[in-house]
């Protein structure tokens, strides 16, 4: 058999006896994609609980995964629509797909109860004034290019961007005594897991190495390891002390 021409391309995980299917698109690698569903299915922390739920009910034996072809990063998505359509995976007699637009949420009904969770979520969330008068601006057609750009890229608009002292004070504030849940933090940690597991070369580059080494000899990070040490030398002196007067 060949090997295909392009890593990345559609593929469907296909319920063996129902032949009901989830199809989806990998702009990275379908190699890469099929370890992440297999690793997040197995450990019950799937995005499509539709698709957990037969997997958990049928076991994984049940299941296969199929490559339906292979395109272009930039035809992914308008290829992975046409598979949908064609095996009408987004239907709940013969597909998992909750959504059935291809790269995108549109068309997916959302429950009273979630409606409900979502505007609590969203309750700490006050826009800026200056987000306001962007806002303004864009609906009255006032916008210049650049800004525009801004509110196209969203979040991405402000990566490589360095933030004032006083916008790091802010947010470092409004982030003091947030503490994630065990359960949260269960997750992210198997997430992050399966993502460098599915890497190809798990090793890291020269230029990688060599930016961590020369981070780590700054005189600030030199101090903070120092204090560090310190501080644990210091806990283990009085844990020893603890257990010492215990046992005396």
């Amino acid at each position: 058999m060949p090997k295909p021409i392009y890593k990345t391309g559609v593929y469907a995980i296909r319920h063996k006896i129902s032949l009901k299917v989830y199809v989806g698109s990998a702009a990275v690698s379908i190699k890469k994609r099929w370890y992440i569903h297999k690793c997040l299915l197995r450990r019950d922390l799937h995005h499509n609980k539709h698709l957990q739920r037969a997997w958990l009910k049928y076991g994984e034996e049940a299941f296969e995964f199929i490559v339906l072809e292979t395109c272009q990063k930039k035809m992914c998505v308008p290829r992975e629509q046409v598979w949908m359509d064609k095996l009408r995976a987004a239907e709940q007699d013969t597909g998992y797909n909750k959504c059935p637009t291809a790269g995108s949420c549109l068309g997916v009904k959302l429950s009273e109860e979630h409606i409900a969770k979502s505007k609590k979520g969203r309750a700490w969330y006050r826009p800026t004034e200056e987000t306001k008068l962007l806002w303004s601006k864009q609906r009255k057609g006032n916008l210049t290019e650049k800004q525009l750009e801004a509110l196209r890229m969203g979040p991405k608009a402000s990566v490589g961007k360095k933030r004032s002292l006083a916008v790091c004070k802010s947010i470092s504030m409004k982030n003091k005594g947030r503490k994630r849940s065990e359960e949260t933090k269960k997750k992210i940690s198997l997430i992050v897991k399966a993502q460098w597991d599915a890497r190809e070369d798990k090793r890291l580059s020269d230029s990688h190495k060599a930016a961590i080494k020369k981070a780590l000899n700054t005189p600030g990070c030199k101090a903070k390891i120092a204090e560090a040490r310190k501080e644990s030398w210091k806990r283990r002196r009085q844990n020893a002390e603890t257990s010492h007067k215990k046992c005396g």
